[in-house]
């Protein structure tokens, strides 16, 4: 397995603060390819909750239907959660 395939698969887990443990038997293997003391780089990935993802934005969408009229027209509500983000 190339390390780009590697990458797009999710293959490990966060065990209680410890570390990355191998979470399926090819990430396993692909460990026991590596040599003592390689860098290997990772790219961390959080799974979301769609319910709280939605009432996120439903809230976003409230605080923006009440602010002022001034600032709507400057700030249109697609633009909103990248606005708060700056």
């Amino acid at each position: 397995m190339k390390q780009e395939e590697f990458t797009q698969l999710k293959h490990f887990t966060n065990h209680q603060g410890v570390g990355l443990i191998p979470s399926t038997h090819e990430s396993r293997e692909w460990l026991e390819t590596l040599k003592n003391n390689e860098p290997v780089n990772f790219k961390i990935f959080e799974s979301r909750d769609i319910a709280l993802h939605k009432a996120y934005f439903g809230m976003l969408s409230y605080i923006w239907d009440r602010l002022k009229p001034s600032f709507k027209k400057k700030v249109p509500k697609q633009k909103f959660y990248i606005f708060l983000k700056n």
